[in-house]
């Protein structure tokens, strides 16, 4: 690896964050990604990073108990509102412990 390649932390599980959710952040965003990473000006220049459950303990250093317990209530729901333009589905909490790597 050298200087310039950039690690990329890819799994197709990404795509179940807000699945059939009509949403700027669904599977066919994550889709085109994984798409374009595949051009080959690109090819060398970065490293896939297979990704792992992030711990509580991990997720402590930078969110509130509460606001863990939050986002793990909503696991298993069909969908969650929590603001206006922020949802969960069932797979959301699982996908984002994912992203912590």
């Amino acid at each position: 690896m050298n200087r310039q390649t950039v690690l990329v932390i890819k799994d197709e599980r990404f795509t179940q964050h807000l699945e059939q959710v009509p949403h700027l952040e669904n599977a066919v965003r994550i889709k085109a990604i994984h798409s374009m990473l595949q051009d080959p000006s690109i090819c060398g220049k970065w490293l896939e990073v297979k990704p792992r459950l992030a711990l509580s303990e991990e997720l402590l250093l930078v969110h509130t108990p509460d606001h863990i317990e939050r986002m793990a209530r909503t696991a298993g729901k069909l969908i969650t509102s929590l603001s206006l333009d922020t949802q969960t589905t069932a797979k959301s909490y699982e996908v984002a412990r994912l992203a912590v790597r």
